[in-house]
């Protein structure tokens, strides 16, 4: 790996997770040849599934220089999935690091293979509601707290601009 040939290491991509590609606004050129040309080569995959269903694919590159074959970084990309999530990740000094991580919305079965619990268009829509009550109440709370807050801030100034206009002549200055 060459940090010389990278303007930031590691940069923060958030839930950005490539498996192919490069970062090219983070290479600021080759080392070795100043060149802005990176490609990528020893690309392997490996693909894994458990007796559980679980799923697993990593996938690892190295990041060189087009021109003069300069090893600039290795990037290392997994996905994983079960029945509950999928999760993706990738680590590249080129690329940055970056996560994501999908849930699944599920019906839960009883024994019988039947649905005991799923939610309807009603409760989803009373659920909305409920939260939207909720939040209202709080931003009014937050509302009244600054309100409150202005006015001791305004009666505060008020005060001592009376107090500065109280004819007191003597406030230090003198006059020639």
């Amino acid at each position: 790996m060459c940090k010389d040939c990278l303007r930031e290491f590691r940069p923060d991509r958030g839930t950005m997770c490539l498996d192919k590609g490069q970062y090219i606004l983070n290479l600021k050129g080759c080392a070795k040849c100043g060149a802005r040309s990176p490609k990528i080569i020893e690309r392997k995959v490996e693909e894994e599934e458990d007796e559980d269903g679980d799923y697993t694919e990593t996938i690892t590159f190295t990041h060189i220089c087009a021109q003069c074959s300069h090893e600039i970084c290795q990037h290392y990309y997994t996905f994983e999935a079960d029945n509950k999530c999928q999760e993706y990740l990738m680590e590249c000094p080129l690329c940055g690091r970056g996560a994501q991580t999908s849930y699944f919305d599920f019906v839960e079965e009883g024994k019988d293979g039947k649905n005991i619990r799923e939610k309807s268009n009603a409760e989803i829509d009373i659920d909305v509601e409920s939260q939207g009550r909720i939040l209202a109440k709080q931003v009014d709370t937050i509302r009244e707290k600054l309100h409150k807050s202005l006015d001791i801030n305004s009666e505060a100034k008020a005060a001592v601009s009376t107090e500065d206009d109280a004819g007191d002549d003597d406030d230090g200055w003198e006059e020639t």
